[in-house]
Parts: structure tokens; sequence; C-alpha cells
């Protein structure tokens, strides 16, 4: 009687164990080709953006070099200023044609890109070839037409800013739709598989007692990959049965979703390897730090190091020693700056930091604090030291002009001997650095 009790037991638990698996395998399934069907079809419309404001680039650049030869021809009557003149025609055609077949397929678009193209092809015909005409026939240009050209110019520029800020838009709203998208279901999954192994528990007995620990630890894997960490590796289960397989599985998850974010990753703003934003993220939170400064009156600083013979700590210990040193530096920036500032890594070995209604005395400090906190916290055996740049903005037209600042004050740190800290505004530029970290 009892060897039949645990027979049945026993034939239960296979039965229940064997369902669960099935249900779990079939939600992984789903989730993973929803996570990759969603994820491609995103991507390529993202693709799809990224080409469409490539060619409204173009579009610009191909009007400008209309402009500029035409300019050129009707004030110097030199035919050499005809070739970008017709070479911008070209373009500009060849360009518009792609835009109108994109705008086949996203027609939201429709309306700001044809006032664009509208605007460009009205130019053309009022104030392009007849004026390049008037010229070839020695008539003089009226000057109101000149201004009304310019003017129809100014418009049409207005109108390509639209268009691409549009496009820029909605490509940041498919990739933010994206993750969401994919977070969403990587919680529903991990919900539904936690729900699952709870009902498994309540029905089995002291033998499940084997096997709690590595769902607990699965458990804590799929948690931890809701938040994009990856790296978690799942449990080790050395047995061949069902929960070894969900294991499995998931470990299959977790390498098609860090596969499938990484590719995100490059068209995101954080750097990989320090997980500091990266410069395309420095670009655009500059632009609105000068927008700012612009509208408040109020100054914002930079801070621009770079490691102190980097090259060489390279050369003499391996790429692999010379990432954690880039690592080190950025988690003692993390560290020493505050949360609500802007760190980014900038390229190569070059870090920046950017200071909001912080005047030139403070960001000097700010530098120096930084250089101090590099030097005492050492790695291993190494000895690391940075070189520092500070700058501030002082009516700046854009942001390059800062950074420029701040790469020449670099240049005259690493001058003097390097590990210090100058400031552009207490020296004189002593010769114009292509770049200050070349150097080392």
């Amino acid at each position: 009687m009892k060897l039949q009790t645990r027979s049945s037991l026993g034939r239960g638990m296979i039965r229940h164990t064997l369902m669960t698996g099935a249900l779990i395998s079939i939600l992984l399934v789903s989730s993973i080709t929803f996570i990759v069907w969603d994820f491609t079809s995103s991507y390529q419309h993202m693709s799809e953006l990224e080409i469409a404001g490539e060619e409204l680039e173009r579009v610009k650049q191909a009007m400008i070099d209309q402009q500029t030869g035409q300019r050129g021809f009707a004030l110097s009557r030199n035919e050499s200023f005809l070739d970008p003149y017709y070479d911008g025609v070209s373009k500009y055609s060849e360009s518009k044609s792609n835009i109108i077949d994109w705008l086949s397929d996203n027609e939201k678009f429709t309306v700001p890109v044809m006032n664009m193209l509208k605007t460009a092809d009205e130019w053309q015909m009022i104030y392009g070839e007849p004026q390049v005409k008037l010229v070839r026939f020695n008539q003089t240009i009226p000057e109101k037409t000149l201004m009304d050209g310019k003017r129809w110019f100014d418009e049409f520029r207005v109108l390509n800013q639209f268009a691409e800020t549009m496009v820029t838009n909605e490509y940041q709203r498919v990739r933010n739709q994206l993750k969401d998208t994919v977070v969403a279901a990587l919680y529903v999954t991990a919900g539904v598989i936690v729900l699952l192994i709870l009902i498994s528990l309540r029905n089995i007995t002291r033998r499940i007692r084997s096997i709690t620990a590595p769902i607990n630890a699965l458990n804590r894997a799929v948690a931890e990959y809701t938040y994009r960490h990856f790296d978690v590796p799942v449990p080790y289960y050395g047995k061949q049965d069902e929960l070894g397989q969900l294991i499995r599985r998931v470990d299959v998850m977790r390498s098609v979703l860090h596969e499938k974010f990484r590719q995100a990753e490059s068209l995101a703003e954080v750097d990989a390897l320090t997980g500091l934003y990266n410069r395309r993220a420095f670009d655009e939170e500059i632009a609105k730090c000068v927008q700012e400064a612009e509208r408040t009156n109020t100054p914002f600083s930079l801070i621009l190091f770079d490691i102190d013979f980097f090259k060489k700590l390279n050369d003499t210990y391996g790429h692999v020693e010379g990432d954690r040193a880039l690592i080190h530096i950025a988690q003692t920036m993390l560290e020493q700056v505050e949360d609500n500032e802007f760190m980014a890594r900038y390229g190569g070995e070059e870090f920046v930091v950017l200071l909001r209604a912080c005047d030139e005395d403070g960001v000097y400090r700010y530098g120096e604090m930084l250089r101090s906190a590099v030097e005492i916290n050492t790695l291993g055996p190494y000895q690391l030291t940075i070189s520092v740049g500070v700058a501030t903005w002082n009516g700046h037209s854009d942001g390059l002009e800062l950074v420029e600042e701040a790469d020449q004050a670099l240049y005259r740190a690493k001058h003097k001997g390097r590990n210090r800290v100058e400031s552009f505004r207490r020296f004189t530029v002593i010769s114009s650095p292509s770049s200050a970290s070349g150097s080392g």
C-alpha cells in the first residue's frame, strides 16, 4: 500500500512537472519570438528613419551647394562656380526622389517634408536657374530679387530643420517604445514562470526541496534580466530533467536578449565599456546647456581630461589592462561627481564632465578634486594620473568652441608635465594642438 502511494505520487509529480515544463517552454518560445519580432520590426523602422534623416541632410547640403554656386557665379561671373551649383541640382534631384519613395510608407511626414521640397523647387524655378541665366546674358540681378531669394532660401532651411526634427523625434519614440515593450515582456515572462513554479511547489512534498535552491536562483536571475543584467549566469543544475531543460532555455533567452540589446546599445547613448554616456549623448547635452545658458544667462563649465601615458600602459600591459584603467577612471568619476552632473567618455582615454551653474573658480576646484582622486585611488600596481583642462561658457555660439578651449587647456596641462589642472582663462595659448590626447 505504501509503495503504491509513493508510485502514484511519483507519477503525479512527473505529470505535473512535464505539464509545467511544457507551459514554460511555450511561454519562453513565445516570449523570445515576440521580442525578436518586435526588435526586428523596430530596428528596421529605426534604420529607415536614420536613412531618411541622412537624405534630408543631403537635400539641405545640395541646396546650399546650389546657393553657393549661384551667388559665386553672380558675383564673379566665373564659370567654375557653376560646378557645385549643377552638382547640387543633381544631388537634390536624387535625394528628393529617395525621400518621396520613403514618404509612400511614412505618410505622417508627408506634409512637412513636401512643404520643404516644394519650397526648394520654387527657389530653383524662381531664383536658381533664372538668376544664372541672367548673369550669363550679362544682366544685373536686382538687389530686391537677391534679398527675396535669400528669404526664400531661409524659409527652406527652417522647413528642413523642422522635418529633420520630426524624423529624429520619431526615431527616439520608436527606440523608447522598443525598450518598454521588451522590459514589459520580460516582466510578464518572469511573473508567469514564478507563478508556475509556485504552483509546482504547492503540489509536491519533501522531494521538491532538492530543487528549490536552483529554482530560486533562476527566479533571481530572471529578475536581473528584466533590468538588463545579462551577465548574471543561470544557476547550475546538473540533472537532465524538466528543470534542467528550463534553465537551459532561459540561458538561451538570456544569450539572445543580450545580443539584441548589445545591438540596440550601439544606437543608444551609453558607452558599453565604462557605463558612462558616450560622445553622441555629450553632443546633445552640451547643446542643451548652451541653450539653457543663453536663456538664463547662467554660465556652465566643462572638464576635459585624459589618462597620462595611456598608450604606454596599453603597449606594456595589454589592452585588457587598458580597459581596466578606463573602467577604474569611470568608477572614480562616479564616486566623485554628483549624480545630477553629466559625465561621458569623450573618446579613447578622454572623459568630459558638464557642470551646470558653475563658474571658472568652481570648475577649477572640481577638476583638481578629480585629478587628486585619481592619483590617490590606485589600480593595483599602476599609478594612474590625469591631465585636466577646464573652460567656462562665456557667450559662445555653440558647445564646440567651449570644447576647443578645454582642449587647449588640456594641451597646456600636458605641456607643463601632466598630472595637473589648467584653465583656459588662466593662460595664453602657446600653440594649437590637433588633439591634446595624442601625446598620451
